[in-house]
């Protein structure tokens, strides 16, 4: 459930439900003979290019279908995960399971429903429901796998089953559904930055002061590299170039921040402010300066209390 934040009266939204218990009795599958038998090799060499143009922006660790067979009603998979990620810690690792899932678009055929004119060709198919889901075996980093179809309404629900290397079973889903979203639809829904109006409470046009007279924050501007070198702050030098001035100002800040560590007691944060660092939507971002909130934030993590990041707009 979600809602949005700060909206105390706000209606809690469902996303996902569930059942889990118990797995009851075993597996009923082995997927020993491979290749399976009579079963057409597909060709899988152009699958992630043709994924990213219909919307999956698919990373190494994520690329893992490897062959593809057709059968009499069944698709087969072999799936395995990329060099350098390791399967342990789970019982299916989920990059593993990524890319059986991924099996799922082939059995699906969407070139098939592009040629016959389906209203979804061209969508982004998103998991939608599991269920049966059992897990037989912990570790596996490569699998064969079977997808056949499931009968239900729709008329789009597949049947996985998961073995390891050797054709013992690792896992099982009596039933896995997609749906079909447009790209647009899912770029309207994604995780995103804005800027939210906070009340001002105290003026910080000056350092604010205690009652003891200590200065409670002290404020470094920074200035990106393609500003003013003359403005107040840290600045990078702009005929230095975009790089240049990147470790100009990331150098300055770090030296700013490492002086400020070495202080007993600094009587406040000290409040780094920057602009334009951080991307918004119809905003640009200035390279030279996004990387001080990588460098302030790690500071922050080792030093609790001792740092404020803010970014302005200019208001």
């Amino acid at each position: 459930f979600s809602r949005p934040d700060g909206d105390g009266d706000g209606v809690w939204v469902r996303h996902a439900s569930g059942v889990v218990g118990p797995v009851v009795g075993v597996a009923g599958f082995d997927l020993a003979e491979w290749p399976p038998r009579g079963a057409e090799v597909v060709d899988v060499s152009s699958w992630y290019p043709e994924l990213a143009g219909r919307g999956y922006g698919y990373g190494p660790a994520f690329r893992g279908l490897r062959k593809v067979w057709r059968g009499s009603g069944e698709v087969f998979a072999e799936v395995a995960l990329p060099e350098g990620v390791q399967a342990g810690g789970f019982a299916v690792h989920p990059a593993l399971l990524d890319a059986v899932l991924q099996a799922t678009d082939v059995a699906t055929d969407p070139a098939s429903d592009a040629a016959s004119g389906n209203a979804d060709a061209g969508a982004v198919r998103l998991p939608f429901a599991f269920g049966g889901v059992s897990v037989f075996a912990a570790g596996a980093s490569l699998v064969r796998v079977r997808i056949t179809p499931v009968a239900d309404v729709a008329g789009d629900a597949v049947a996985l089953e998961i073995a390891d290397a050797f054709g013992a079973p690792v896992a099982s889903v009596e039933s896995y559904v997609c749906r079909a979203m447009s790209a647009q639809s899912v770029g309207e829904r994604v995780y995103r930055i804005d800027w939210v109006p906070a009340p001002v409470t105290a003026s910080v046009t000056a350092p604010a002061q205690s009652a003891a007279g200590k200065q409670e924050f002290t404020r470094l501007d920074v200035t990106g590299a393609a500003e003013d070198a003359g403005a107040e702050g840290l600045s990078g030098v702009p005929s230095a170039g975009v790089l240049s001035g990147m470790r100009s100002v990331v150098a300055g800040v770090l030296e700013r921040v490492q002086e400020w560590v070495t202080v007993p007691e600094p009587g406040g944060p000290l409040v780094v402010v920057t602009r334009g660092a951080v991307g918004l939507p119809g905003e640009d971002v200035d390279v030279s300066v996004a990387p001080v909130w990588g460098l302030v934030r790690s500071a922050m993590a080792e030093w609790p209390g001792r740092f404020v990041l803010a970014d302005i707009d200019g208001t």
